[in-house]
């Protein structure tokens, strides 16, 4: 099975009604959808902290999870591990799509687009945009997520997208970021 979950940060779907992404707007008529709720985790390291648990390296090896650029370390966790310091957005999804490429079918690739949320505009959405449906063209089941949306006011509106093969948990309820390890692990 070729399964992977990408989260990435600072995509609301306010940024679909501003850009009009081609490839996630198909996704969106097609598949699963839902929102992710949270007001308190809006860094992508205390997002992804509270997504992954108490899920350390040993235990991602025993339920054959891949971690692609997760941004709990720097430089982040997994393949590739970038200094998301020193690089751009295109240099990153050129990165993580790379090893996402070597990776996928070998278990679970969980993976992160951390650079997004700096620059959150229609031209980045485009590039997402792209690169999700380059890796969806390898997939067999998917979820594409964020833990939290664009810029409002000083901070993050507090309610991400939430685009999958897997319907989410309760239809009239939104989806915690607690809840998103065990979907994956559905997928």
């Amino acid at each position: 099975m070729r399964v992977a979950a990408v989260g990435i940060m600072g995509l609301g779907y306010g940024s679909f009604a501003d850009c009009e992404p081609k490839f996630l707007n198909m996704l969106l008529n097609s598949y699963p959808r839902g929102v992710v709720e949270n007001s308190e985790n809006q860094t992508p390291k205390s997002a992804w902290l509270k997504i992954l648990g108490n899920i350390g390296p040993e235990e991602m090896k025993k339920l054959s999870i891949i971690p692609s650029n997760i941004p709990i370390t720097e430089p982040t966790m997994g393949y590739p591990s970038l200094d998301t310091e020193r690089i751009t957005l295109r240099e990153e999804l050129e990165a993580v799509y790379s090893e996402f490429s070597k990776l996928i079918g070998r278990g679970r690739v969980v993976a992160s687009i951390n650079l997004y949320e700096r620059e959150e505009s229609c031209e980045s959405l485009k590039l997402v945009d792209e690169y999700l449906e380059r890796m969806y063209m390898d997939l067999d089941s998917f979820m594409f997520f964020s833990p939290y949306g664009e810029r409002e006011g000083n901070g993050r509106n507090k309610y991400g997208i939430y685009i999958s093969t897997l319907p989410r948990p309760q239809e009239d309820q939104t989806i915690k970021l607690e809840e998103i390890m065990p979907l994956i692990l559905d997928l």
